[in-house]
């Protein structure tokens, strides 16, 4: 039977989705895009941090108003340069995140068009300014991983977005510290079915990032309760980077009694379906009677033989 005509790439594919990509693309050595730079690294090159009100956009410059520092003292009003061509989707009335460089009005960005951050309401906006101060206050790389390690497990889901991203982020030199103890603890929560799904889910991008916790995750795949997108992303990292075992972990996978395991499965099962166990297994769910399911494994086999 044909398997995926290039299963590797459509697996770095999905890991894009699933917010792996920094360790995929690494591990694999493919130039997909980046993702937006961690956050504590971009605070870390602002000489100012704001939040403030787009009161006017020019044709080079940015008007601010109402703004409150975290970092210096740019004033309640000061201007940002700005480049026509390479300018943040900013208009008047938006409240916003604002890392600056500079040592006066008019400063210039720290962040990239696609990393500056719209403040949705005053709640929000409270949210961020705490979190903000706390991340500020952290005197090393550990105490910034702390911090977003309660940001993963806090309620807010942009906190807990911008946490992932940070932590997952293994391209930096050196990337924040993770460790076998932090990535087997992480393992634990993304396996706990009591947990929210979006902690879970925030958890096993973490505990990929190191060996043992990969390991912890794999051998959690078939178990019950277990979450769908967690069961994805450890199979899809666990077969981009070959470990040892993958095969019996996606064959627990694609036994599970639950479907949305089984399917979760089916991508990573394309790269190992030369193993006659998960061959077979793939035929058996390719004959089934669900016909999304069906379809799905037979696009895993690839459909026909060569």
């Amino acid at each position: 039977m044909q398997r995926l005509a290039d299963p590797w790439i459509r697996l770095l594919a999905l890991a894009l989705c699933l917010g792996a990509l920094p360790a995929a693309a690494q591990i694999a050595g493919h130039g997909l895009p980046a993702p937006s730079r961690p956050l504590h690294a971009r605070l870390a090159e602002a000489d100012v941090v704001a939040l403030g009100t787009i009161e006017r956009v020019e044709l080079g410059r940015i008007q601010v108003g109402d703004a409150v520092a975290l970092r210096g003292a740019p004033g309640e009003r000061f201007a940002i340069k700005r480049a026509p061509s390479g300018a943040p989707d900013l208009t008047a009335g938006d409240r916003a995140l604002l890392l600056l460089r500079g040592a006066r009005t008019p400063y210039v960005w720290v962040d990239e068009p696609k990393e500056v951050m719209r403040l949705a309401d005053p709640a929000g906006e409270a949210r961020w300014r705490d979190a903000l101060a706390e991340l500020l206050a952290a005197p090393d790389d550990v105490a910034v991983r702390d911090v977003y390690l309660e940001w993963i497990d806090g309620t807010d889901q942009e906190l807990r977005d911008a946490a992932t991203r940070a932590l997952a982020d293994r391209r930096r030199e050196p990337p924040l510290p993770i460790g076998r103890d932090v990535a087997l603890t992480r393992a634990r929560i993304a396996l706990d079915p009591r947990r929210p799904v979006s902690v879970r889910r925030a958890s096993a991008s973490i505990a990929v990032t190191d060996a043992d916790g990969m390991r912890a995750l794999l051998a959690g795949t078939g178990a019950p309760g277990v979450d769908p997108g967690v069961v994805q992303l450890a199979l899809t990292m666990g077969a981009l980077q070959r470990m040892d075992g993958i095969e019996g972990s996606v064959l627990a996978a694609l036994r599970s009694e639950d479907r949305g395991v089984r399917k979760a499965a089916l991508p990573a099962a394309a790269t190992v379906a030369s193993t006659p166990a998960v061959l077979a297994e793939l035929e058996r769910i390719a004959a089934d009677s669900d016909d999304e399911l069906a379809k799905a494994a037979r696009r895993a086999l690839g459909g026909a033989d060569r």
